[in-house]
């Protein structure tokens, strides 16, 4: 669980709990984990674009080659 008590007095204390197959015992790395989770909502951003917004399940592209040449563009447009 992770808190941050001291905040405004108008705002609601900070608190919200990450479920995890890993152990972290120091800060350093309860802080990775918290870096970790941060960094799977860019990821579940980039592939939600991936595959709604170019629509890269669609593609009925014959070889395997034309399949890499089109992942690899619309990977830079979704990013």
């Amino acid at each position: 669980m992770i808190s941050a008590p001291h905040c405004t007095p108008k705002a609601k204390p900070l608190e919200w709990r990450l479920l995890t197959n890993r152990v972290a015992r120091t800060l350093e790395a309860v802080t990775e984990l918290i870096d970790w989770y941060r960094c799977r909502w860019e990821i579940e951003t980039f592939f939600n674009v991936l595959k709604n917004g170019c629509r890269i399940e669609a593609l009925q592209l014959g070889s395997v080659a034309k399949i890499e040449l089109a992942l690899a563009l619309y990977m830079v447009v979704a990013w």
